[in-house]
């Protein structure tokens, strides 16, 4: 999962191998899974304490072993130095996921979590050539690629979809140059669609009517952040113009409610860019309240605001994240400034859930005990952690030197690190690096 390929390193006690990339498929050469089903198949299964197998697994392209390698930490402090056993590299390359034509093989599967739905499941596009910069999907998976029409058609039968949500997944369905056709032909199947995510400009009048005619009610759009400045930062820089037009294009056309998605706590924010969040909202509540009058019915815009988390692999890797008290401060103003707005309805990701996210992202090894403990004892392990507050202030609150050795360094997803150094200097410039608020 993209998870551990981003950072193994706080799953490392607890796993033998972890698989670093994009699952590849069998072909004319065996694949990863035919690989493992071969040496523990074909072996019975692993008695406790046998480690000769993983050998077997040290050619495989994208295994990370954890014992393969030695790390000698500062006592509360960075890294100081990794050593590899000699039959593992440093860093283990991921593997990309990619067939002859450069695009991604799309599967359809069953979602567990929406079988009350009937939802079926299907990936057709992967990576993002947008440049934000506080997105691990948008460079990790580079290149961008999409699953063709062509590909879809193999791997439908319209006897299984009849009836039933097709949930199209990808990190720019926006840009993907056969979605529209493949819309008409889940349509024309007699199926209904669903997008996991989808930018303003994509929103035109051939895919709203599509939506409508799924019965959708929602529509998310994710403006991120509202200032100017802001957007300059994060680099995305979509008109605010551009979202109020898509409002109003959505409300008009039968879609009564839309959310808006934003972060709170990004690099170098003030108080005045979060004013500015809230300013955005109330205008965009205008235009929502004014295109849903001639249907005679008024909706819900929701607001859903999530803290933000640096992640690996991106320019805002070093980036300290704000404290808990910082950004509860900034989800109040936006509480305040929108709490009694009819038709607005505003909701907030836990952020004591956000600092364990940031925590499992960034850290290495050295929090497996806690976290170990956490589980053995039945202890919230936020409150675990409090005795070992040096996790918190060292792995995440802190500004991280970018000499410094990472411990996602142990694997490798072919981004140079002076490309992310040079992007988040050009963001950032050295006047406005804080962490604060």
């Amino acid at each position: 999962g993209v998870s551990p390929s981003v950072n193994p390193e706080p799953l490392a006690l607890f796993f033998d191998a972890i698989f670093i990339g994009e699952i590849p498929e069998a072909n004319d050469e065996q694949g990863f899974l035919d690989v493992l089903a071969k040496i523990w198949g074909e072996k019975g299964v692993r008695r406790s304490g046998d480690r000769s197998r993983l050998a077997e697994l040290r050619d495989e392209p994208g295994i990370y072993l954890p014992e393969a390698y030695h790390f000698s930490f500062r006592e509360q402090g960075p890294i100081a130095q990794v050593e590899a056993a000699p039959f593992h590299p440093f860093p283990v390359k991921a593997v990309k996921r990619m067939n002859p034509a450069g695009t991604v093989p799309a599967a359809l599967v069953d979602d567990p979590a929406a079988v009350f739905d009937a939802a079926l499941l299907m990936e057709i596009n992967r990576g993002c050539g947008r440049g934000c910069r506080f997105c691990s999907s948008g460079w990790i998976h580079r290149p961008v690629r999409h699953c063709s029409f062509q590909q879809f058609l193999s791997h439908i039968c319209p006897e299984d979809v009849k009836g039933r949500t097709v949930g199209l997944i990808g990190s720019d369905l926006a840009g993907h140059p056969e979605l529209m056709e493949i819309l008409s032909y889940l349509l024309s199947l007699g199926a209904k669609f669903s997008l996991s995510s989808i930018r303003p400009e994509g929103l035109t009048h051939e895919l709203i009517s599509m939506l409508r005619a799924t019965g959708q009610k929602t529509v998310t759009l994710a403006p991120e952040t509202a200032s100017l400045r802001m957007k300059k930062i994060i680099g995305k820089t979509i008109p605010e113009e551009l979202f109020f037009e898509k409002i109003n294009l959505l409300v008009s056309n039968g879609i009564p409610n839309i959310r808006l998605y934003f972060m709170v706590g990004l690099p170098s924010e003030t108080d005045d860019d979060v004013l500015a969040l809230v300013d955005f909202v109330l205008k965009a509540r205008e235009v929502f309240v004014d295109a849903s009058r001639p249907l005679k019915r008024i909706g819900t815009m929701g607001v859903q605001l999530n803290p933000f988390v640096p992640k690996p692999w991106t320019p805002f890797q070093c980036v300290g994240m704000q404290p808990p008290k910082v950004i509860e401060k900034k989800l109040n103003i936006v509480r305040k400034g929108l709490g009694n707005t009819p038709n607005v309805r505003v909701r907030a990701e836990s952020v004591r859930e956000a600092v364990m996210q940031g925590l499992f992202s960034r850290a290495d090894r050295r929090i497996a005990g806690s976290m170990y403990e956490s589980v053995v004892r039945s202890i919230n392990l936020s409150r675990l952690l409090k005795s070992v507050g040096w996790y918190l202030d060292f792995f995440l609150y802190r500004e991280r030197n970018w000499d410094e050795l990472f411990p996602w360094d142990v694997v490798d997803h072919g981004i140079d690190k002076t490309v992310l150094r040079r992007v988040f200097e050009n963001a950032l410039p050295s006047e406005t690096k804080v962490s604060g608020g």
